[in-house]
């Protein structure tokens, strides 16, 4: 499964002791607060291995998000926080000081948080996650296209350098050959852990396939769709059960 070089920097374990390439994790997205609260208020865990909270989109007012989010946790359901710029999809100005300190939170409170490779906030996210021991995703998105194979090891190149950071990218794919020049990256020795997505309806399969070759985490929804194709958590966990036999 594991396609990157570990060293003992690159162990990267989840709060609730979830060793990152063990297995492909399949990651929860929540983007309201009626679907967190329902997460932290069911009698059973949902069918995933985390939970991502895209609190761009989630309710932010009077906190309650974090309570909610901290009893998430506490069950013993690892939490990565997003807080994706407008940029790269999201809602938030990069320059946005809340934008830093949800960030702040996330390292301090939960396993993850979630930053864009071309963020300004990147170094100071990454320096306080290396402070706190935590992991970082540096992410990259592209909507329209999938860049080449160099112009992909060229931007994973610009974060080599960190421990204890996961390299995703999320393209659109829009031919079969889109499909080879991203399998042919996570198939490459990595010095990190990649995740790896295709973007659009008829590339559902590759939120099964990539993991298989090596991806290290995939998506699912917990409460609606957040991208071209995405399953439900369910839906993805018994897909890769099925396929690893």
């Amino acid at each position: 499964m594991l396609n990157w070089s570990i060293n003992e920097g690159m162990v990267i374990t989840l709060s609730n002791g979830t060793v990152l390439g063990e297995r492909p994790l399949v990651a929860g997205v929540i983007c309201s607060l009626g679907t967190l609260d329902q997460v932290a208020k069911a009698e059973n865990l949902p069918p995933c291995d985390l939970v991502e909270l895209r609190l761009g989109e989630i309710e932010l007012a009077n906190d309650t998000w974090l309570k909610l989010a901290k009893v998430v946790r506490d069950r013993g359901l690892p939490v990565l926080i997003t807080v994706r710029n407008d940029a790269e999809g999201g809602t938030w100005r990069d320059d946005d000081p809340e934008r830093m300190n949800l960030f702040n939170i996330g390292l301090c409170d939960f396993s993850l948080v979630d930053v864009e490779l071309n963020s300004r906030q990147l170094y100071r996210v990454i320096q306080h996650a290396q402070e706190l021991g935590k992991p970082v995703i540096v992410s990259c998105h592209d909507f329209e296209t999938t860049p080449g194979i160099r112009m992909i090891n060229s931007l994973a190149d610009r974060v080599a350098g960190f421990d204890s950071v996961i390299f995703k990218i999320a393209t659109k794919a829009n031919c079969r050959d889109d499909i080879q020049v991203l399998e042919s990256f996570i198939q490459q020795d990595l010095p990190f852990p990649v995740c790896v997505l295709a973007m659009g309806e008829m590339w559902r399969e590759t939120r099964v396939t990539f993991p298989l070759l090596g991806s290290c985490l995939t998506y699912g929804y917990l409460d609606k769709p957040s991208a071209p194709g995405q399953h439900s958590c369910a839906e993805l966990m018994q897909l890769l059960k099925s396929a690893q036999g």
